[in-house]
């Protein structure tokens, strides 16, 4: 839904990578809400071996007929599923400046970090979209900024480009219980089910695979 009022507002708190030490942002009232994006599970291909030279005459080790059929039985068991994610709002706001952080070991031993703060993008505007606590895998939540990737892209409002800083993803974790050993309905969370982790600023599907999974 695309509402033909939006307002911008001071999100007031103190950081180092934000030197107007607020952020005008669209919190309470974003450009669109409630939408949906539907996308499938990222699935990583394995590094591909190199094959062995065989000597002429000599017999294969495996049966590559019982191969393919167990390779098949794989597929129909783990079919991944097309998976609906709700999109809560999408919004406008500042950009911060970005922070890189550098350890170094000192003359007496001891660690020192530094920071530095490029602030050459901090006041540009970036498009933010917020989603709901829809997503049950590290897979789905590659597969979510995949898809929302190629979007972007498709309509020309972003380059896709990862590595650069043009997209990133801000991962939020929850530990949900399990009821009889099966996982709780997608959309019926209860209320208290775990700490949330925000891990930010994830700039790869990789990198996001392995912070879910970490976490």
């Amino acid at each position: 839904r695309i509402h033909e009022c939006s307002r911008f507002e001071r999100k007031h708190y103190f950081y180092a990578d934000l030197p107007h030490g607020y952020q005008v942002t669209q919190q309470r009232w974003p450009l669109a809400s409630n939408g949906s994006v539907t996308f499938m599970p990222h699935s990583l291909q394995s590094p591909s071996k190199k094959k062995k030279k065989r000597r002429r005459g000599s017999a294969e080790s495996t049966d590559a007929k019982t191969k393919n059929e167990e390779v098949l039985s794989l597929k129909e068991h783990f079919e991944p599923k097309p998976v609906e994610l709700r999109i809560e709002r999408v919004q406008l706001e500042q950009d911060t400046g970005k922070t890189t952080t550098h350890a170094s070991t000192g003359d007496n031993g001891q660690t020192i970090t530094k920071s530095n703060i490029d602030y050459n993008r901090a006041g540009c505007a970036l498009i933010e979209i917020v989603s709901c606590p829809d997503l049950r895998s590290a897979h789905e939540a590659a597969g979510a900024v995949e898809r929302i990737r190629r979007l972007l892209k498709h309509i020309g409002s972003c380059d896709g480009r990862m590595e650069a800083g043009s997209l990133r993803c801000d991962l939020n974790v929850s530990i949900a219980p399990l009821t009889n050993g099966e996982s709780l309905p997608r959309y019926e969370l209860p209320p208290g089910n775990g700490q949330r982790v925000e891990v930010k600023n994830l700039n790869s599907l990789r990198q996001i695979i392995a912070a879910t999974e970490f976490e």
